[in-house]
């Protein structure tokens, strides 16, 4: 005969989300410099250059 397994019950709270205090914003960092010849520059000049080649 099996053994029977004893149930587990959990007590469960409703969930109240707390408030966290927000930090003030930094200041904006300075702009980072577009880097030349970026991949998906060679990657769309590549593209048109083939759909050229096509047409």
């Amino acid at each position: 005969m099996r053994k029977t397994i004893p149930s587990l019950s959990t007590r469960t709270e409703e969930f109240a989300p707390r408030e966290l205090p927000l930090e003030p914003p930094k200041a904006p960092e300075h702009p980072v410099p577009r880097l030349e010849n970026r991949t998906a520059d060679r990657i769309k000049d590549a593209l048109l250059r083939w759909l050229e080649e096509e047409l």
